[in-house]
């Protein structure tokens, strides 16, 4: 598993730096987005492979909008660039974004359903 997915948040291209550590002759991997704007980043890790896994780690549920889109209107749970959640609803090729007004200058990045409501 040595090939980058997209970043999660922005949905840029990604790539692996390679640092000396705190200590002489240590290196250590971290992932960096390749967008400037962004810059979402993996925490330090001891090996290539491990720093890859955990950009390449996605939570379930959620899908990336560049994988696939809603195929109806029902509300699903939305983030954005810059790590925003809202609660929206996707129709005619676009996203509506509840109580926000200015729906275009939210670039939604990951969705999923709502869950299931609790009976009773």
């Amino acid at each position: 598993m040595n090939e980058l997915r997209e970043c999660p948040f922005c949905g840029a291209t990604a790539q692996v730096i390679e640092e000396v550590s705190g200590f002489p002759d240590e290196l250590e991997y971290f992932v960096l987005c390749d967008n400037l704007e962004c810059e979402n980043r993996t925490s330090p890790h001891s090996t290539k492979i491990a720093a890859i896994a955990a950009w390449n780690r996605r939570a379930d549920g959620w899908v990336s909008v560049g994988e696939r889109l809603p195929e109806d209107t029902r509300y699903k749970v939305v983030v954005s660039t810059g790590n925003c959640w809202y609660l929206a609803w996707y129709q005619n090729g676009k996203w509506n974004i509840c109580h926000t007004g200015d729906d275009s200058r939210i670039k939604v990045v990951w969705w999923q359903p709502l869950p299931q409501a609790p009976e009773g």
